[in-house]
């Protein structure tokens, strides 16, 4: 993000340090009332924001239980280190939760940590989290200010935080990686070591792998190379357990907290009761006018700076969304790498002139409301139990219909990004000024 008058680090550091004081405020504010004997006040907050809280009686440190998703976590590798099956039971966790993420999760010695310490590990992860979501934002104007702090409380990253699920350890790391990309030459190894740890933790990281095109060729290759390896490997050593995870993962739901490509497909079938012909006709059309408009947009970027920290962080977004969009449903709390996208999405919205301007700004807007999307669902939608009906009301289709276009349009923005990245990288030039020279030969007399 640019600051029109001041510059420098005495500039930003009264708006910085007070969204990290907002942070500690509203993040500590929420620690204070779930360690209260009565939870009551937690739980009611928490369904104001749009945040389905867990409860069950006597399990983990209190109820509702602790980061939920990290609890899960560490009762697989627990009971895997006593020899259990985790993909067939599960008595380490009070609500018998299966093995639904990566097998190698079971296998990492998690069991150190353990759910006896749940709450002290949920505290580090969060902690870190909200330091890096700092330094990501970073505000230095009242406007920038306005934005961080409205974003740092959204349902999707309350969402996460509560959970302390993985994404929010992923968003760290990658995170970090994309700022330390500007002091040295050993970020770029660290980004793709960790790219690929995470990949293999959860499979959509491996999108990060998009940034080595800024790689001379042969690099390029040799990263592609140890890494179809390493995945390959992986994919031989685990085969059998995949196969057995495939079958526990949750079904998606259209009316649910999940946004990506296959919800939009749902809606078309069973919101709008269209036949499969129809929907893959219509996906087909989406999916056209999608192509289209992204490619006239990244046009229109022409270059872009992906060289700074903000570039790198609007890179490494864009390519972890428009991945997850595209590879899968993914729960709404996975809607917090849209925030590394705003400073660069931001800055470039004020750098541009006209109707491209206006296009960005929209895009960063519609990233707020990407985040917030899900508090809406909870309190109009998903309370008053309209989702009973067979046939949803007029109204409340509408609302889908509008949280899916709006997603498009994010993504959109964001692949016309990715399209620029790999226009402007060395590998790109290279092909292309090969494929070039035949039609700059001129025929000798």
């Amino acid at each position: 993000m640019t600051q029109p008058g001041r510059s420098g680090p005495r500039a930003r550091v009264p708006y910085t340090a007070l969204f990290a004081l907002l942070l500690v405020v509203f993040y500590g504010g929420l620690a204070a009332l779930w360690a209260r004997p009565d939870t009551g006040a937690y739980q009611r907050v928490m369904q104001a924001i749009g945040v389905h809280t867990v409860s069950a009686d006597g399990a983990y440190a209190k109820s509702p239980l602790p980061f939920y998703d990290l609890a899960g976590v560490l009762s697989w590798s627990d009971c895997a280190h006593r020899g259990v099956d985790v993909l067939a039971a599960n008595p380490c966790d009070p609500l018998q939760r299966l093995l639904n993420y990566s097998p190698l999760l079971r296998d990492l010695p998690l069991y150190h940590l353990g759910g006896r310490n749940l709450v002290a590990s949920g505290l580090v992860l969060d902690i870190a989290f909200l330091l890096m979501l700092v330094a990501v934002l970073r505000p230095k104007t009242l406007a920038q200010f306005a934005i961080a702090a409205l974003v740092s409380v959204s349902q999707a990253v309350v969402f996460a935080v509560e959970r302390a699920n993985l994404d929010i350890v992923i968003f760290t790391l990658a995170a970090a990686t994309c700022l330390w990309g500007m002091r040295g030459r050993l970020a770029p190894c660290a980004q793709y070591g960790a790219a690929l740890l995470c990949g293999l933790i959860k499979f959509y990281p491996l999108a990060l792998f998009v940034t080595a095109l800024r790689e001379r060729t042969r690099i390029f290759v040799t990263i592609a190379a140890v890494s179809l390896l390493v995945v390959t490997g992986f994919a031989v050593v685990y085969w059998h357990d995949l196969a057995r995870i495939a079958a526990l993962l949750p079904k998606d739901e259209y009316s649910g907290d999940m946004f990506g490509a296959p919800i939009t497909r749902l809606l078309m079938v069973e919101g709008l009761h269209l036949s499969p012909q129809q929907s893959a006709g219509l996906m087909a059309a989406i999916i056209l006018a999608f192509a289209i408009a992204t490619f006239r947009l990244a046009g229109a970027l022409g270059t872009l700076d992906f060289s700074s920290a903000k570039g790198a962080l609007l890179l490494c977004g864009s390519a972890f969304v428009v991945g997850c969009f595209f590879g899968e449903s993914n729960v709404a709390y996975r809607a917090i790498f849209l925030l590394m996208t705003l400073p660069g999405l931001f800055a470039i919205a004020t750098q541009k002139r006209g109707r491209l301007s206006s296009l960005l700004f929209v895009a960063v807007a519609l990233v707020i409301a990407c985040l917030w999307v899900e508090t809406v669902r909870a309190h109009f939608l998903l309370y008053p139990g309209y989702l009973q009906a067979e046939d949803l009301a007029p109204g409340v289709l509408a609302f889908f219909l509008l949280r899916e276009a709006m997603w498009w349009y994010v993504v959109a923005v964001l692949a016309a990004v990715l399209i620029c990245f790999v226009r402007q990288s060395p590998l790109f030039k290279s092909l292309a000024g090969r494929f070039a020279r035949p039609s700059q030969i001129e025929l000798q007399p």
